[in-house]
This record gives structure tokens, C-alpha cells and sequence, in this order.
């Protein structure tokens, strides 16, 4: 099995510098609490993006398909604060699925990431939904879950008072 990725070189930069992963001391302050949920079925890209998540101090809970992440949601529910997923999986669409879930878990907020150049962009800005074009640096991905968890906690904190 072969697996191409598109080019991490950008602007000159160095793979090394592209691919690093950010300390829990670079996102001090941001909000790392509740549970993220990822949603991504090449085995390798889940690896390297659940280890940045988890170097930066979030709990990470990983599925490969939708039908593996309804069943994710199932089991922690309300836990879940931040969705990450991929929009090309084996058995739906991740845009799909991110709306379903958000039906379920209200206070949750999410990002798709996709390598492909989709239409989604404007869905995403319209329903709230965070987009990652692939490739991203770690560093990125974990800004975003920061911010996201951040505000998924005050809506949880919202609906309680």
C-alpha cells in the first residue's frame, strides 16, 4: 500500500519545523478540558494527529469511520467537546456526521479537515464548523481544538446557569 501526501514544505519551511508539535507550555492558557473526539481513517494520519493533541494535554477519543464515532458518542456522550473530522471516511461523509453529532451533543464544536479542494467552507462559516485544509502543521490543529474546547466550555457553562 502506497499512501501519497501532499508536499509539507511551505515557504521555505523545513519538514522538522512544519512537523513539530507544540509543547503544553506554547498553548498555556488555552482551554484543554473536556474530551475531542477524532474522526479519521488513514491509520497514520490518526497517529501523528492524536499525538500532537495529546503532547498538548487534551484527552483524545479516535474513530475510524461513522459509524465507529456514533458508537464513540454513545459510550461518552456529554463528555465530548470538540469533533475533529476527516470529511472522506469509508462509510459517510465527516460534514455529515458532524451535524448529526452536533444535534446530539449541542454544546460540542468541530473542525473538518480535508485535502481535497471541497465546497465546505461556507457550510463551515455558516453552521459554526471549523476547516482544515490538509496539509496543516500540528500546531495549527491544536490552536483550533484550543479555541473550539474553549468555547465548547462556555456553552456548556452557558446552559448550566
Amino acid at each position: 500500500m502506497t499512501i501519497a501526501l501532499p508536499a509539507l514544505e511551505r515557504s521555505g519551511e523545513s519538514q522538522e519545523r512544519a512537523l513539530r508539535v507544540p509543547t503544553p507550555a506554547e498553548v498555556q492558557g488555552l482551554a484543554r478540558t473536556g474530551l475531542v473526539l477524532l474522526v479519521e481513517d488513514v491509520e497514520a494520519a490518526e497517529r501523528v494527529l492524536r499525538a500532537a493533541l495529546t503532547r498538548a494535554g487534551f484527552n483524545v477519543v479516535s474513530a475510524a469511520g461513522f459509524a465507529e464515532a456514533q458508537s464513540v458518542v454513545a459510550q461518552f456522550g456529554d463528555e465530548i467537546d470538540v469533533i475533529v473530522a476527516d470529511v472522506g471516511l469509508p462509510d459517510g461523509r465527516g460534514d455529515a456526521l458532524v451535524f448529526e453529532l452536533r444535534g446530539v451533543l449541542p454544546h460540542a464544536r468541530a473542525v473538518l479537515m480535508s485535502g481535497y479542494d471541497v465546497p465546505l467552507r461556507a457550510v463551515g462559516a455558516a453552521s459554526g464548523i471549523g476547516m482544515l485544509h490538509k496539509p496543516f502543521r500540528p500546531s495549527e490543529l491544536v490552536a483550533v481544538v484550543a479555541r473550539l474546547a474553549a468555547e465548547a466550555q462556555a456553552a456548556r457553562d452557558g446552559a448550566r446557569s
